[in-house]
């Protein structure tokens, strides 16, 4: 059965503006579950959530739209969600990661770079080399001109024992090196 959704919005703006916060929620529910891609009526459930101390709940939100508008190719709407989520978990690891994928799309190397080394330092506080390597390998691949950081990477993907992709990457920073005059 199809709802009416002016109808619907008007009950649950309604309920907002009197203070009924549960039960604007649960219009406001009904309403993104009928419409899962009206991010903007799923942005003002999170927020309610968020008022009612349900930050899990917030989360959720704000992250399963942030998800679907990154493989929309919306990244700047997605990074500015993943922003948001970031300010009630500023250390959760995948927030951090879709934060940095993000950023990176849009060329934001500064910001990407921010988000991917906080993930390597709680990797690194909770003594997963592995993690570290990895996040490392990411952080070289953001920026050809940061040689310093390819190297970085060079050593991570020997110290998890890919030596054929890091003999591959050392030719090729070696090749760049040479290129513009640096041995």
């Amino acid at each position: 059965m199809a709802i009416d959704r002016d109808a619907l919005l008007r009950s649950a703006d309604k309920l907002l503006r009197q203070g009924k916060l549960e039960q604007a929620i649960a219009e406001y529910r009904r309403l993104v579950e009928s419409q899962p891609r009206d991010w903007t009526t799923a942005n003002v459930l999170g927020d309610l959530y968020l008022q009612t101390r349900q930050v899990d709940k917030a989360v959720e939100v704000f992250a399963r739209v942030a998800h679907q508008m990154g493989l929309e190719g919306f990244w700047s709407k997605a990074g500015a969600l993943y922003k948001k989520i970031l300010k009630i978990r500023p250390q959760d690891e995948y927030v951090l990661l879709q934060a940095a994928e993000m950023a990176a799309y849009q060329e934001l190397l500064v910001d990407a770079r921010e988000y991917l080394s906080t993930v390597r330092e709680l990797r690194r506080s909770r003594g997963d080399a592995a993690g570290v390597a990895a996040i490392t390998i990411r952080l070289a691949s953001l920026d050809p001109l940061d040689f310093e950081m390819r190297w970085a990477g060079i050593r991570a993907q020997i110290e998890i024992g890919d030596m054929v992709t890091a003999v591959g990457g050392l030719k090729k920073l070696a090749g760049d090196l040479t290129d513009i005059g640096r041995r």
